[in-house]
């Protein structure tokens, strides 16, 4: 029985940054035989390659189809780090298909002259994260690091980490690219469970169930706390009150503070025309029933309205940006 896997790969494909797939010996039509090293998961057959999921400069990652429809996602790269990635997958088997894709095993090609080309072959899970950690939604940023946290307690300490090595699919999320990995030294320790304390706002430094800096740091960075604050266009931070949208709307209300042509805002400045604008818009939305849609096409409108209040209130005359001024503007 025949151990060589055969790659069709459908032609013209999207071009990549990445030519080493095209260096294959008979390339669109190749041969592939699973590495001696670690066993490879799946029997001899034809893979059908449709697709490009991602490229580099070092890396591409293919969509395969086996011959019963089962989705691959099929990562060529140089023989260094496609080992590398390998060998991190195979040391952490228990978190294939809960917290890394499954990992089918490597396969090696060769060039017209002999030379090993590999190929990292694990299930295609999902697509890759698209929106930043900080734009998604928290119940969405606690899966994540609940992931990374369960990385962590089994010993692995992935590196790099960001949104782009997360994909998705129904609501579930995987790591990916594992390149780089590290043992975490020492062991981690962290029990907090991010889906548990979704509602909190806060946590005390001295916690003992949150004791790893690295779990810690990318918690910040997420802003999955928020410590008693708003973030209003992604900079302005803005003490929370009952009169004030709850954050999942004031993501939606992004605009220009500091609209002046004659005044130098210094952050403060933004802090309190931020608080006015989203008093003025929280007003709209829950004393005049005015749904979220139609005040997003007046937030230019509400800003101008924050400015000329917090300018008056120091008699000030303010001289609104071109473009910016809505003092002969009547709302509807």
């Amino acid at each position: 029985m025949s151990h060589f896997f055969t790659f069709l790969f459908r032609v013209p494909l999207p071009s990549t940054h990445c030519p080493v797939v095209e260096q294959l010996n008979g390339y669109p039509i190749c041969q592939l035989r699973p590495g001696h090293d670690y066993p490879f998961h799946l029997p001899p057959q034809i893979i059908n390659v449709v697709d490009i999921l991602h490229s580099n400069e070092r890396t591409v990652v293919y969509l395969g189809l086996c011959e019963d429809n089962t989705e691959l996602a099929l990562k060529f790269s140089n023989i260094e780090d496609i080992s590398a990635e390998v060998g991190a997958y195979d040391a952490f088997e228990g978190l294939h298909g809960t917290v890394l894709p499954k990992m089918y095993g490597a396969l090696i090609g060769k060039d017209r002259i002999g030379k090993k080309i590999p190929c990292l072959v694990l299930e295609r899970f999902g697509d890759r994260l698209t929106r930043r950690f900080g734009d998604l939604q928290k119940t969405e940023k606690a899966k994540i690091l609940n992931k990374l946290a369960e990385a962590h307690r089994a010993g692995l300490f992935p590196l790099p980490f960001s949104e782009r090595h997360v994909v998705v699919k129904d609501d579930d999320y995987r790591l990916i690219g594992l390149g780089c990995a590290e043992r975490h030294d020492p062991p981690c320790c962290w029990t907090y469970d991010f889906t548990a304390h979704v509602q909190d706002d806060d946590i005390k430094p001295t916690d003992p169930s949150a004791q790893c800096g690295s779990l810690k740091s990318w918690a910040e960075y997420m802003r999955f706390w928020d410590h008693g604050k708003l973030i209003l266009s992604r900079t302005i931070l803005i003490s929370k009150s009952d009169k004030l949208p709850p954050q999942h709307i004031v993501d939606r209300l992004s605009t220009a503070i500091g609209m002046s042509s004659d005044h130098d805002y210094i952050m403060t400045d933004r802090k309190q025309i931020g608080a006015k604008y989203l008093a003025i818009v929280w007003e709209q939305m829950t004393k005049h029933g005015m749904l979220l849609e139609d005040v997003q096409k007046l937030l230019k409108y509400y800003s101008y309205l924050a400015h000329k209040e917090w300018h008056e209130e120091r008699n000030e005359v303010f001289v609104p940006l071109p473009g910016m001024n809505f003092s002969a503007y009547k709302p509807r």
